[in-house]
Parts: C-alpha cells; sequence; structure tokens
C-alpha cells in the first residue's frame, strides 16, 4: 500500500481507505505503519504540534486496541518529535522505553537504542553513550542468531554502522586504543557483501 507520503492530501485518502479496512477486518498494523510514517513526515516537514496530537491520540486508540504496533509507533513519533524540539530528556525517556519493550520489532528497538546513543554522545555523556551503543550490537548478534535466515548484507550493514558510531565515540572520548581497535573491527564488516557501497564515505573518513 503505498501510501504517497510527499503528497499529505493523497496519503490523508489512502489512510482513511486503510483505516477503513482495518477496522472492518480488525487488523491493525498496517494501518497504525501507515499513520506513523505520515506523522514522522509531519515531525521531518517541522509540523510539530500536528504530529504530537496525532501520536498521543494514535497511542491511545491503540491501547484501546491492545494494538502493539500502534503503541510503538504512537511513541516513536513522539520520541522524534521531542529530539526534534530539543528536549533531550523526554526523547531519551521514550526511545529508552521502547528499546526496552518486549512488543517492539527488532529494527524499532535498534533504531532507539542508537538514538540514546547519539544524543548521549551530542550530549557528551560518554559513558550512557557507551552502553547503549554495546547494547545495539548485542541486539544486532541477537537478532543474527535467532533469525539465521535474514540478510547478511543487512546485518553487515547495521555493524559496520555501530563500528562507525563506536570510532566517533572513541574519536570524542581522546581514545586512540579504542578508537584503533574498532577500526579493525570495521573492516571485516566493510568487505562483507554489499555494504562497502553504503559507507564508502564514512569507512574512509575514519580510517584517515
Amino acid at each position: 500500500f503505498n501510501m504517497g507520503l510527499n503528497n499529505f492530501n493523497a496519503a490523508k485518502s489512502k489512510l482513511k481507505i486503510l483505516k477503513y479496512l482495518s477496522y472492518k477486518t480488525k487488523s491493525f498494523n498496517n494501518y497504525f505503519f501507515a499513520l506513523g510514517a505520515i506523522l514522522q513526515k509531519k515531525v521531518e516537514e517541522g509540523e510539530y504540534e500536528y504530529a504530537l496530537v496525532n501520536a498521543r491520540e494514535m497511542e491511545q486508540e491503540a491501547i484501546r486496541l491492545n494494538n502493539h504496533v500502534g503503541i510503538i509507533q504512537g511513541k516513536l513519533v513522539m520520541a522524534n518529535y521531542y529530539l526534534a524540539q530539543d528536549n533531550k530528556r523526554e526523547a531519551i525517556a521514550l526511545y529508552k522505553e521502547i528499546s526496552q519493550s518486549t512488543n517492539a520489532s527488532h529494527d524499532d528497538k535498534l533504531m532507539s537504542l542508537l538514538f540514546v546513543y547519539y544524543i548521549a554522545n551530542e550530549m557528551g555523556d560518554y559513558n550512557m553513550a557507551l552502553n547503549y551503543l554495546n547494547a545495539s550490537k548485542i541486539e544486532v548478534n541477537k537478532y543474527i542468531l535467532v533469525n539465521k535466515m535474514t540478510s547478511r548484507s543487512q546485518n553487515a550493514f547495521d555493524l559496520l554502522l555501530i563500528e562507525i558510531y563506536y570510532c566517533d565515540l572513541y574519536a570524542n572520548m581522546r581514545d586512540a586504543e579504542g578508537m584503533r581497535s574498532h577500526i579493525d573491527s570495521m573492516d571485516v564488516y566493510y568487505y562483507s557483501d554489499n555494504t562497502s557501497n553504503n559507507f564508502y564515505g564514512e569507512y574512509h573518513g575514519e580510517k584517515a
């Protein structure tokens, strides 16, 4: 179901149809995913209050329906809203909540863990940043063990991204030895499958 997010009116019309079908069939996941994508687009476009009000309504409706996808998507939009508003405390609290939820998908958990790393690194709280970067790597490796049939390229992509973040963090900490160890690890993932095509600039920037 292509929502066409660049055309808000068209996306709203399609969402209305999807909502009708979802309530008719009592199957709500696709509807909440689509609504979350539209609201996230609104955050990116700077329509913050629209995104926040509707994200809160989505979360409450998802709670009423006992739909975990809607609850998580609502929290993600709100977390991204608070981050865009530079309210780091509220953003971190929501990202942490998502990362610890047994109902969150792997992608949502990983994204939330990396957002906490990013915010903590920006704040200069390097201990928190390191803890959440470690948790991100654990999440990816756990996912690989449980889902052996998933794309090797995507897993290598995620792990290379984390190694790049390690290098950035240790550079900020002025820890040359820590940075060097992760530069070595980057080589393993950089040359896995097609990963090198995605991170050529970042990889060679850290290697320089």
